[in-house]
């Protein structure tokens, strides 16, 4: 089994976050500030990466006894849950739900313009690719070693407008409160002041 490990992250973070300075640093005043975010972000992906590709079977001996077991269509589900009459909601169905709560939440911190219809495509884009990359593995291995659902990606997407929802409001009750007391702003602060404004 190919199975992801923390050495990954620790070799690969330094140097996304010097890619992510280097193309920042002129333009943005506070390159530092979005840095950490960044980082925060970055580390979330490669756990959802972690949970959702891998272990990868990569060994031929077992590939070889599960193969004539296992055919892609018992493993691809296309049907919308709305059209199931035994649709029920799952344990999976939940983590799905919790895994892109964060996406939803942290990406309002690192892109511009922000707004509903731009959360919605990358909620889209999220679990599609996902998926996507799920059975692009699985057809080089020749064996369909996740189970590719349609109705996951409907769960990510919800995710992810939950982790937007969540930051519209905290987004809200923030700057309400720095308005009416008149509060004082340090670096950070004006970032996050700054971002849930934008709307």
């Amino acid at each position: 089994m190919l199975r992801f490990h923390i050495l990954y992250i620790i070799l690969s973070l330094p140097v996304y976050l010097i890619f992510v300075y280097l193309q920042q640093r002129k333009n943005n005043p506070k390159v530092y500030i979005s840095l950490i975010f960044h980082g925060i972000f970055y580390i979330y992906v490669c756990y959802v990466i972690k949970y959702t590709l891998f272990p990868i079977p990569v060994n031929e001996n077992y590939l070889s006894l599960v193969r004539p077991g296992t055919t892609f269509k018992q493993n691809i589900s296309m049907q919308p849950l709305w059209l199931s009459g035994h649709f029920s909601f799952t344990k999976e169905h939940a983590l799905n739900i919790l895994m892109t709560i964060p996406f939803g939440f942290i990406i309002n911190y690192l892109i511009k313009p922000r707004g509903s219809a731009r959360i919605l495509m990358l909620g889209v884009l999220v679990g599609i690719c996902i998926e996507l990359i799920q059975f692009g593995i699985s057809v080089l291995l020749n064996y369909p070693y996740r189970i590719i659902d349609s109705n996951d990606v409907v769960m990510n997407l919800t995710g992810v407008v939950a982790g937007y929802l969540i930051f519209r409001v905290i987004s809200s009750v923030y700057i309400r409160l720095v308005d009416t007391l008149h509060m004082k702003h340090n670096s950070f602060t004006q970032y996050i002041y700054d971002c849930g404004k934008t709307y």
